[in-house]
């Protein structure tokens, strides 16, 4: 396969080209007008010779390629719908004939699609890594938040907790020194069954949720000191599904 980026024997007449077609798209617009060099088309036509139902990437397939050089754009009807047409640069247009009718090389433009596709799939790829990883790096970053909530909830300035709930029902509630409440949970045989909250030794609400089974479950919110919305993390089967 003929790397469009690539410097050997086979890429040269596609020199040209490199920093004109960029996209496998933009080259199956290139190929369809070299077909047909006197069609006028707008981008809902184009897509729809392109097989493609995303008007909008066409669209802007269109127009950087009327950017380049490749194609003439031209208002057109009463709608004002901009129609394009295949007038590229002489030099552009040299290539692509020796390309698509030079001798003993039928496949040359096959093989520069194909490298375009597989640039785009490198470019694609890579860019998936980078937002995985951010997801990571925040998902890390959220957790660690809500850790440092949770545990700031279990502060030694907390009177101490009742010393057995093993078999309590009811609602459990803790408090600061000075008296504030800090956190309110619902028991049940002594597991963690129904609603939680918890506050900031200022008042604020720090957290609120739910448990089924002592485990968290549903909805959680969480906010700062200050009242501002933290995060709001799905919990299923005691487990994050999503922030």
């Amino acid at each position: 396969m003929i790397d469009p980026g690539e410097k050997n024997a086979g890429a040269g007449r596609f020199a040209p080209l490199r920093g004109v077609i960029k996209t496998p798209l933009q080259a199956d617009i290139v190929a369809y007008w070299q077909d047909n060099p006197e069609g006028a088309l707008d981008a809902i036509e184009m897509a729809g010779k392109m097989k493609r139902e995303d008007i909008k990437v066409v669209s802007g397939a269109l127009e950087e390629l009327e950017e380049a050089g490749v194609l003439s754009g031209e208002i057109k009807g009463v709608d004002q719908t901009r129609a394009y047409r295949f007038r590229p640069n002489a030099e552009i247009k040299q290539a692509l004939d020796r390309i698509f009718s030079g001798a003993g090389i039928p496949d040359s433009w096959k093989e520069f699609r194909g490298g375009l596709e597989q640039q785009f799939r490198r470019a694609e790829a890579k860019r998936k890594i980078i937002v995985f990883g951010a997801g990571i790096l925040i998902a890390l970053g959220l957790a660690a938040g809500i850790y440092f909530a949770v545990q700031r909830i279990g502060d030694p300035g907390a009177e101490p907790v009742r010393a057995d709930l093993s078999e309590f029902t009811g609602v459990h509630e803790t408090r600061y020194r000075a008296g504030q409440i800090k956190s309110r949970i619902d028991y049940s045989d002594g597991r963690r069954e129904g609603s939680f909250e918890a506050w900031f030794d200022n008042g604020q609400k720090m957290a609120e949720g739910s448990y089924r089974g002592d485990r968290p479950d549903g909805r959680w919110i969480f906010w700062d000191a200050e009242g501002n919305p933290l995060t709001m993390v799905i919990y299923e089967d005691g487990r994050a599904v999503s922030y």
